[in-house]
């Protein structure tokens, strides 16, 4: 089972990764007309919930791994 936990959880990131940089390239193409904090806000808007899972994350990745 931890296994596939392992696996849920990188699938999980993986979605999450997909997302931010889709996000990002949408910002890019959006800094023609949108002011750069705006843009920057939406990223780390983003980018927030997928941080705040990855510290959660990481030590039990780690502890899996070993």
């Amino acid at each position: 089972t931890a296994i596939r936990i392992h696996v849920n959880l990188h699938r999980t990131l993986l979605k999450w990764m997909t997302k931010l940089s889709r996000a990002r390239q949408q910002c890019a193409r959006a800094q023609e007309t949108i002011l750069l904090s705006e843009c920057w806000d939406k990223t780390s808007a983003v980018n927030a919930p997928q941080t705040r899972w990855s510290r959660k994350l990481s030590p039990k990745l780690q502890k899996l791994d070993s």
